[in-house]
Formats: C-alpha cells, structure tokens, sequence
C-alpha cells in the first residue's frame, strides 16, 4: 500500500508477518503475541474492505449516474439479508446479520401494519382491535442496556482475562429467566436464540475476538500517510479527539448504530418489498421443493405479513365491484337499492355473513368470507345453469316431438291417400 516506514516501527513479530505494512502496525504495541498479531493483520484487511466497499457505490455509481437523477425521484436501498435458522454452529458475523433480520423485520411489520392502518382509517373502519405482530422482545433481548447479549458481549470484551467460555457464563446467569433465550444442552458454551424465523444456536468460540475492533486510529493514521493518493484518500486524517479515544471499539455496537441508521433512512422513505424466493437447492428449472420454499417464506417475514392482514380485513372490494360480481345472487337489488352502498349491504345479509365493515367506497371482508360470498354465488350459478338446461331440454324435447308428430301426420296422409285411390 505504499506506506511510509516513518509512520510505524520496523520491529517485527515472532513469526515475521507478509504484509509489511501489517507487520508495523502490530509491533507498535509491545506485548503482542504471534496470534494477536494475526488477529490486527485481519483487521486492518477488514478496515481496508470495508472502505473500499463503502468507496464503490458512494462515489464510483453515485459519480456515473447522479447527474441522471431527477430531484423528485426517491433513492432506492437494497437490503440483502440471508436468513440462517436451518444451520447450525453459526458465529458472530450471522449473529449480526440476524440481528439485521430481526430489525428489517420489525420494519417490515411496522410498515405492513401502517399501510393497513391508513387504509382503515382512509375509509373510516374500525381497526382498534387488531393485533400488532411485533418482535421487540427479541430485539430487547440482543440490544437492551444493561443485559442484552451486546451490551455483555461489549463488557466481556473489556476484561483482559474474559473468555468465551466466561461470556457464555454470564449469558446464562443473566438470560436464563428470558423465553427467547436457551442454553443447548449439549454444549457448554453456545446459546440459542428464537428468532422470529426460528431457533438459531451461535457458538461463542470467537465472539470475544471478533467484537473487538484493535487499535482503529493507528491504523487508518498509517494508511492515511500511504504515498498511494487512492489508499490515502480512503482514510481521511483523523481529528484528534478521535487519536486519543480508547484502544478497544465494539464492531457489534457499531453495526447496531449503523442499522439503527439505516432503519431511520428507511422509516423517511416509502418501502416497497421485493420477496425472492428459490425453488430449489438444485438450481434447476421445474423444481418446486415445498420445505424449502416455506421456510423461505417463513425466515423472509411473508408469514407474518399475512397473519397481520388476516388479522383485519384482507379482502376488499370497491363497491362497483362488489355488486357487478354478486348481483346475481338478487338481480332487483340495483333497482330497489338508492346506491351502490345499500346495495351491498343487502346482499351481504342475503349471504348472511356477520362481522364485515362497509367503508366509505369499499366492502372490507374477513378471512374467509369471499370464499363464502363465492360459494352462495356458486349455488345461485348452479340453479341457474340448472334452469337454462331445463329450458334448452325443453325445447330440445318439444322441438323433437314437432318435427315427429309432423312426420307421423304426413305418413298418415300419405297412406290414407293412396288407400282411398286404390280401394282394392
């Protein structure tokens, strides 16, 4: 990376590391070891990463195509999340990108439940009663302060001599009493949580050393100092109150203020969500695998996108609609009805259904009572299809018995006829 010796020693570790750069930035500390070292190589790999990440779409795609833009046009936020409930043995990185899950799916119901309400609302229905899905508890159980898994997970990361084995410890005395949390019995040091998708069990092997964030200053002051223009420009120097900060940072408190971050960003914008299912692990065309494609469905949050909207009224019908759809089960209703609304009403109580609302342009129905509506609509289709087919066999039938009984007249005529002109 171009760096300059000035910036950091030439002291090497035990076992001297590839990277130059890397090498002194960990021999500024005395009292590392080979495997600390390590750990502050992959770091700053990581530190590098992730600015070159967040270099890409903030100025490589927002330079091409912003002037494009037009200034009424809404940004667009892609969130991919890959829910892991069907593994097993997972570490810290999945263990925060289910915390990204659960957050999205917090979001995600919030929003669902919002349109509902602002339908409900739009056409004066009363929605006072409908349950809220909500997953709060289980973010209470990860964020919550003090007693959340973060905030141990941060306090553990504190103390020169935790362990995983003495973070696991205290996850147990301190979460045994919390319904989302469980301790596996076949291990001494992992934990399960139920997220919304399911339970997902984390080993606590390396959560400790991937929380910890080593030494964030002095490295991008090093990187900062690189002769590259592009690597220098990545890491823009640092205010001072910043080089004198603590040496420890927590990568699990950052990542949930960024999320927190972006859920604001999301909450200021309209969402609109885009469910991508895979049919198969085959990954070939005509395969339709129904497990898999439910727990999909499932971990994606669809499931209880419908419990919400089942829990009110999911079926709705504009009142034109209504009526030129199920007229037929009373034909007069039009002309003894002053409107549409009177009209709709009289032909849900010939349905006798209870416990729908009539809305200001709407019919709102509950689970279950279109297929209701449907079936009344059916059986009035079938009497009526049975009566045509009276008719037309009728007519059929006498149709027949004409054309007959005209045949049978003439072939009496005819032999008449000659019988009378040949007597004998």
């Amino acid at each position: 990376m171009d760096c300059s010796d000035q910036v950091a020693t030439d002291e090497q570790t035990e076992n001297e590391l590839k990277v130059d750069v890397i090498s002194n930035a960990a021999a500024g500390h005395v009292g590392h070891s080979t495997k600390d070292c390590h750990i502050l190589k992959n770091k700053v790999q990581e530190l590098v990463n992730q600015k070159l990440i967040c270099f890409t779409p903030a100025n490589t795609i927002k330079d091409k195509f912003e002037y494009k833009r037009h200034p009424l046009q809404v940004p667009v936020f892609a969130s991919i999340v890959h829910p892991a409930t069907q593994y097993q043995g997972l570490c810290f990185e999945q263990f925060c990108i289910n915390l990204t899950n659960e957050k999205l799916q917090q979001h995600f119901n919030q929003h669902v439940f919002k349109m509902e309400q602002e339908e409900y609302t739009k056409e004066e229905i009363d929605w006072s009663y409908i349950e809220f899905v909500d997953n709060q508890d289980v973010l209470d159980l990860i964020e919550k302060k003090p007693g959340g898994v973060i905030a141990l997970l941060d306090e553990a990361c504190m103390f020169p001599r935790s362990t995983h084995e003495t973070f696991a410890e205290k996850l147990y005395q301190t979460l045994k009493d919390n319904k989302r949390f469980s301790k596996p019995k076949l291990s001494r040091t992992d934990f399960t949580i139920n997220h919304y998708a399911g339970d997902v069990t984390y080993q606590t092997d390396l959560f400790l050393d991937k929380n910890k964030d080593y030494v964030v200053p002095e490295h991008a002051a090093l990187l900062c100092a690189s002769k590259c223009s592009f690597v220098s420009g990545l890491f823009p120097p640092l205010h001072e109150e910043s080089t004198k900060s603590t040496k420890f940072s927590s990568i699990a408190t950052q990542f949930k203020q960024q999320l927190q971050s972006l859920l604001e960003t999301l909450s200021a914008t309209e969402p609109h969500y885009i469910r991508c299912v895979k049919p198969n692990n085959l990954l070939k065309p005509g395969i339709f695998e129904n497990n898999d494609v439910l727990q999909q469905l499932r971990c994606g949050g669809v499931m209880e996108a419908i419990k919400i909207s089942c829990a009110g009224y999911p079926t709705r019908k504009n009142f034109d609609e209504f009526v030129q759809r199920f007229s037929i089960m009373e034909p007069k209703v039009l002309k003894s009805c002053p409107d549409e609304m009177t009209a709709c009403k009289r032909l849900l109580d010939k349905a006798n259904l209870k416990d729908y609302q009539i809305g200001k342009t709407k019919v709102f129905l509950r689970a279950g009572q279109m297929a209701e509506l449907d079936a009344c609509r059916a059986e009035v289709l079938g009497r009526s299809a049975i009566v045509i087919q009276k008719k037309a066999r009728t007519y059929i039938c006498e149709k027949q018995y004409k054309l007959l009984r005209f045949s049978a007249i003439e072939l009496q005529r005819a032999i008449k006829g000659i019988n009378y002109l040949n007597p004998f």
